[in-house]
């Protein structure tokens, strides 16, 4: 019974710092809204409202499902976000703070805006992982 009851408080902790994490991602998202042209815009609203969508579950009841969902959400932002960066595959003029030479270096806000997501999907992934590590443990015993 304890450990059921310290393995609820655990989830409920993580689940309220994650949908802290993630509202401070889709406000980076709202604040990247006007920088870009219209079409950049509207699929930066949407991240920004797929996010916000799962707050309320995190913060009120978290399940492996909800963390699940927001670490698969946030490594694939990543993995978007990463290939923005490179010079390599992607549209000339593009202004995502990409870097073209080892020597440059991105804005400021894109610094912040991927530490902040390479957090969030840190935090998830390890949620995940703490909330079913003792499902694993019982199908191996």
């Amino acid at each position: 019974m304890a450990d059921s009851l310290r393995t609820r408080s655990r989830n409920h902790v993580l689940g309220r710092v994650l949908a802290t994490v993630t509202i401070a991602t889709a406000s980076l998202h709202i604040a990247g809204v006007g920088a870009h042209g219209m079409r950049h815009g509207i699929v930066l609203a949407i991240m920004a409202l797929a996010g916000v969508r799962c707050v309320p579950v995190l913060w009120n009841r978290p399940s492996a499902n909800a963390f699940g969902l927001v670490a698969l959400m946030s490594l694939v932002m990543l993995a978007v976000h990463f290939s923005m960066l490179t010079p390599v595959g992607y549209p000339p003029g593009h202004h995502h703070g990409g870097i073209s030479t080892l020597n440059e270096s991105f804005d400021p806000f894109t610094a912040v805006t991927l530490v902040v997501a390479s957090f969030e999907a840190l935090l998830a992934t390890s949620a995940v992982f703490a909330t079913t590590r003792g499902a694993v443990r019982a199908i191996a015993d």
